[in-house]
C-alpha cells in the first residue's frame, strides 16, 4: 500500500522581463519606446495580466479598477508601465524588502487609485466606462465586474505593437 499522493511541485514565473532590466540602464523598461517589438509584446502581455490581477485583488471599489480600455487612454499606457515596474520591484525583485512593499502600497498605489478617475477623464470622456462598454451593461456593479474579468481583453487595445511603441516621451 502506498501512502497519499503529494501533489507536485508549484513552480512561479515572475516575469519574463526581468532581464529588461539589465538590457541597457540607459533605456528604462517601463518607456515602451525604449523597447523592441518583442519587449514590447511581452510588456504588453505581462501588463495585461498584472492589470488583471491588479483589478481582481487591488482595486476594492468601482472606481480604482482600471478598465479594460486602458490601452485607448495616453495617460494610462504611459502610467501603467511605472506603476507595472514598481510592483515588480518591490515584490519580485530579490533584492526587495518590506519597506519596498509597505512604500509601494501605502504611497504609489493609492496615488494612483486616488487620480485613476483623473486619468480616465483626460481623454476627454466624462464617463469613459460608460463610452466603452456595451449599453446593456450600465449597472455600476456590472461595469466593476466586467472590467475585473476582462481588463486585459485583446481586442481592447490596438491592432499594433507599434501603437504603444510610440506613445512615450523620445526615442
Amino acid at each position: 500500500m502506498t501512502g497519499p499522493q503529494q501533489p507536485a511541485p508549484v513552480t512561479v514565473t515572475v516575469t519574463p522581463l526581468a532581464d529588461l532590466l539589465t538590457a541597457d540602464p540607459r533605456k528604462p523598461p517601463w518607456s515602451w519606446s525604449n523597447l523592441t517589438e518583442d519587449q514590447a509584446r511581452q510588456l504588453d502581455a505581462s501588463l495585461g495580466q498584472w492589470v488583471q490581477d491588479y483589478n481582481a485583488t487591488m482595486a476594492t471599489k468601482p472606481p480604482q479598477v482600471v478598465p479594460r480600455c486602458w490601452r485607448q487612454h495616453p495617460a494610462l499606457v504611459q502610467l501603467l508601465p511605472v506603476l507595472y515596474w514598481a510592483w515588480w520591484a518591490s515584490h519580485a525583485d530579490p533584492a526587495a524588502g518590506l519597506g519596498d512593499a509597505l512604500d509601494f502600497h501605502l504611497r504609489h498605489l493609492l496615488i494612483f487609485q486616488d487620480h485613476l478617475p483623473e486619468l480616465l477623464e483626460a481623454r476627454g470622456s466624462n464617463d469613459c466606462r460608460a463610452e466603452h462598454v456595451p449599453r446593456a451593461a450600465t449597472d455600476a456593479g456590472r461595469l466593476f465586474q466586467q472590467d475585473i474579468d476582462t481588463a486585459a481583453g485583446p481586442d481592447d487595445g490596438p491592432d499594433s505593437i507599434d501603437v504603444l511603441i510610440n506613445t512615450t516621451f523620445g526615442t
